[in-house]
């Protein structure tokens, strides 16, 4: 038996904006499945993207690979990363109120696969939602496991109950 139907609503080059209805409860959410392109350049369109939806979107998680970190002390590289793309992306989770939900497991979420100096490891990888998101989902977290097959790590999404 299913227990939730998603529907996209937009499709993009780095995201997928989707309405989730959950069947037991019949309760929807908005669901942002994002890939966001190495280039801070072209990031800058993902960031425009989250801000146009979030009009629609007040019930919403945001999930996937942002390609940059919100921080400084998510990256363990012997480079630093850009300020301005860190400023860039928080100053767009601010406008949207996105912050990340509960998690367990990895800290970082990629990694280069690369030996000595040359390795870098990241948190790249996000599990985000609004406030009434969370309001709604209070038991709900996010377990980024540890890497398989793939330089990022996946992510398993828990809830158990949406709060009335």
């Amino acid at each position: 038996s299913r227990t939730v139907l998603v529907t996209p609503l937009v499709v993009e080059e780095q995201v997928i904006h989707c309405l989730v209805l959950h069947y037991a409860t019949q309760h929807q959410f908005h669901l942002s499945i994002v890939y966001g392109i190495n280039s801070a350049i072209r990031r800058q369109l993902l960031w425009q993207s989250l801000l146009c939806f979030h009009n629609q979107a007040k019930n919403w998680l945001v999930a996937g690979d942002f390609n940059i970190v919100r921080s400084e002390s998510e990256r363990l590289s012997r480079n630093t990363a850009n300020l301005t793309d860190i400023d860039d992306f928080n100053t767009c989770l601010q406008q949207v109120d996105l912050n990340d939900i509960s998690s367990i497991g990895s800290k970082y979420t990629w990694t280069n696969n690369q030996m000595g100096d040359h390795r870098v490891w990241t948190k790249i990888d996000r599990a985000m939602a609004t406030t009434n998101w969370m309001v709604a989902f209070p038991t709900a977290y996010a377990n980024f496991l540890n890497n398989g097959v793939s330089d990022h790590t996946p992510i398993v999404y828990h809830y158990e109950r949406y709060s009335s």
